[in-house]
């Protein structure tokens, strides 16, 4: 067994909104800025609105906390 922890992430934004759940606008992205969400979707050539950032070094579950916040205040479907 390896010492090395390894985790698998699949990420399908759009998964599940097909037929008649299919929204009858475009999708908006809204995240919070670099690694935290806007760098994963400016790879996949989303537009993105970046809503806050987690300022400078590692980020902390109290980021998390306030980025949820955050979106929630946004006011995003999912």
């Amino acid at each position: 067994m390896s010492a090395v922890l390894h985790i698998g992430l699949i990420v399908n934004p759009l998964a599940g909104l097909g037929g008649s759940l299919a929204p009858t606008s475009p999708v908006r992205f809204s995240c919070w800025a670099g690694d935290m969400g806007e760098s994963a979707l400016q790879q996949l050539d989303f537009a993105t609105r970046v809503l806050g950032s987690a300022g400078i070094g590692l980020t902390t579950a109290s980021d998390t906390r306030m980025a949820a916040q955050q979106l929630y205040a946004a006011g995003v479907d999912i």
